[in-house]
């Protein structure tokens, strides 16, 4: 897992109303948030983040993101992981 993914899944862990998964290996590693509402994936993408963000925590579902964005830093992809998961 990539050192700045897990300093994301660090700034976050305090945050009782949120589930944090590590998945994938290598490259392909990820973060999976979510909160009882929504959820989000966190991936490295070249020099900054790709943040994925879903209006529905329900893994099953097959839907597509709602929005996607790429991020520069760990304290925007914390800010924003906050807000959209109302943490």
């Amino acid at each position: 897992m990539n050192n700045e993914l897990l300093e994301v899944k660090s700034l976050l862990e305090h945050r009782q109303n949120l589930k944090i998964d590590t998945r994938g290996r290598g490259k392909s590693s990820f973060l999976y948030v979510r909160s009882s509402e929504r959820a989000s994936e966190v991936s490295i993408e070249g020099d900054g983040f790709f943040v994925e963000y879903w209006d529905d925590a329900n893994e099953e579902s097959d839907k597509a993101p709602t929005k996607s964005e790429i991020l520069k830093s760990v304290s925007e992809v914390v800010e924003s992981l906050v807000e959209w998961l109302r943490a």
